[in-house]
């Protein structure tokens, strides 16, 4: 699923109408707490109306703490300093905030790579397993063995016997 992240909520739900399965937040922090309890999130957009230094704390602590979460920056106008800034903290898109068949591509690759690292799974299921441990209540073979008493090199010379 994607998470939209705008502090304007036109832009949220303008946003969350062209992409599919969208909820919007309002904040990093909120962000955050969604993210704890929503483990499958595959991509996290960034709104036109954060401030680019707010986008790219965002894209730099998701490449950390959610590396398999793609961040992708929506921005009114994208230049050679956004795309220099974004590169550099690990997002892994920028769209014009009017381009969106772009928006749907990036989340598009951005599912891919989530499904690629997570197994191909399907990003709402969740993987349940068990571990199982088996070891040896067998106490004595854990000891280590005696040094062997042998007499080597051997006695060259047999005592006689007596009679």
């Amino acid at each position: 699923m994607t998470l939209i992240v705008d502090k304007d909520p036109e832009v949220i739900a303008r946003l969350a109408a062209v992409l599919p399965r969208a909820h919007g937040v309002d904040s990093a922090e909120t962000m955050h707490s969604w993210l704890g309890r929503h483990t499958s999130e595959f991509a996290v957009v960034a709104g036109p109306s954060l401030a680019l230094a707010d986008a790219i704390d965002i894209a730099e602590g998701m490449r950390y703490t959610r590396p398999s979460t793609s961040v992708i920056l929506v921005r009114e106008e994208v230049d050679a300093e956004v795309l220099y800034k974004a590169m550099q903290s690990g997002a892994r898109d920028v769209v014009q905030t009017d381009d969106t068949a772009g928006l749907l591509a990036a989340v598009g690759r951005a599912e891919q790579y989530w499904k690629a690292l997570h197994g191909g799974q399907q990003a709402q299921t969740q993987r349940e397993g068990t571990v199982v441990t088996v070891f040896s209540p067998r106490v004595a073979s854990a000891r280590p063995r005696p040094r062997s008493t042998s007499l080597w090199p051997w006695p060259t010379a047999v005592p006689a016997r007596s009679a």
